[in-house]
């Protein structure tokens, strides 16, 4: 490999080796999750549904012991929000989590 050579020429070549190595061991290509033309409304809407927040929640409430309700988990993400959606947005929420956190 030739270290002096521009960035592009060393990535398109390391891809280029990435992908013919995996055809090789028979490993497929990831999936890409998100398109990159869409990558700002997801996390938009990421935030708008309080992935991370929900996610540290959850992680937290299952390291510590900690039992939550859907009516705690509505009531600690969204304290301010009296609208009926809410419920809806934690399930929305729930869906969504783990395939932004793969």
């Amino acid at each position: 490999m030739n270290l002096k050579a521009r960035d592009a020429d060393i990535l398109a070549n390391f891809q280029h080796w990435l992908t013919t190595y995996r055809a090789t061991v028979g490993v497929i290509e990831p999936k890409r999750l998100y398109n990159r033309k869409n990558f700002a409304v997801e996390t938009a809407d990421w935030h708008k549904l309080n992935v991370l927040p929900y996610f540290d929640l959850t992680a937290w409430a299952v390291w510590s012991g900690v039992e939550l309700t859907d009516n705690d988990k509505v009531d600690l993400l969204y304290p301010d929000d009296t609208s009926g959606s809410v419920k809806d947005k934690l399930r929305q929420v729930q869906a969504k989590t783990p395939r932004v956190l793969t």
